[in-house]
C-alpha cells in the first residue's frame, strides 16, 4: 500500500461520536444531521462539501468524501489524500495504492444509485474504500470505514 501520512479525521473512527473533537471537526466543515440524536444509526452530512459520517450505535463508522458526479453531492473540493483525485480510474488506484485487500463488483440501484466496484484497503486504523462510478468506471466516493 502507498506509505502517505493518514489524515487527521481518521481517528474519529471507532470512537464515541459524542466528543468535543468530533463536534468541532462537524461544526467546521458544517456537518448536520435531521435524524434523532438517540437512533440506533444516523448521518452527518453537507451535500454542497461532498461529505459525510455515518454514525453507527454512537460511535463514528465511516467517513466518505463524494466526487460531483454522485446524485445526491455537489462534490468535495478537499484534496484527498494519498495523491488521489476523482476521476482516476481504477488500474491508476491500483498504480497508486497497490492491489487491493477487498474487490466488491459492479451494483446498480434503481437509474440514479449504484457502483461499478468498490476496492478496499485494510490497513492498521481502518479501512478506505474506493468506490468507483457506475457509468465512467471513475474514482466516485472515497471513504474510511471503521475496523470494527
Amino acid at each position: 500500500m502507498y506509505k502517505m501520512k493518514l489524515p487527521y479525521y481518521i481517528s474519529f473512527l471507532g470512537n464515541s461520536c459524542e466528543t468535543e473533537e468530533f463536534y468541532r471537526f462537524c461544526s467546521v466543515i458544517n456537518l448536520s444531521s435531521e435524524e434523532d440524536t438517540d437512533a440506533s444509526s444516523r448521518w452527518y452530512e453537507n451535500s454542497e462539501k461532498g461529505i459525510s459520517v455515518y454514525i453507527l450505535n454512537g460511535y463514528v463508522h465511516a467517513i466518505h468524501f463524494f466526487s460531483d458526479k454522485h446524485p445526491n453531492f455537489e462534490g468535495c473540493l478537499n484534496e484527498l489524500p494519498f495523491e488521489l483525485n476523482f476521476g482516476m480510474t481504477k488500474r491508476k488506484v491500483i498504480d497508486q495504492l497497490g492491489e487491493p485487500n477487498e474487490v466488491i463488483g459492479r451494483r446498480i440501484i434503481g437509474k440514479e444509485m449504484g457502483h461499478s466496484g468498490i476496492y478496499r484497503y485494510v490497513i492498521d486504523l481502518c479501512k478506505i474504500a474506493v468506490t468507483f462510478s457506475k457509468d465512467f468506471e471513475e474514482l466516485e466516493v472515497l471513504s474510511f470505514e471503521s475496523l470494527t
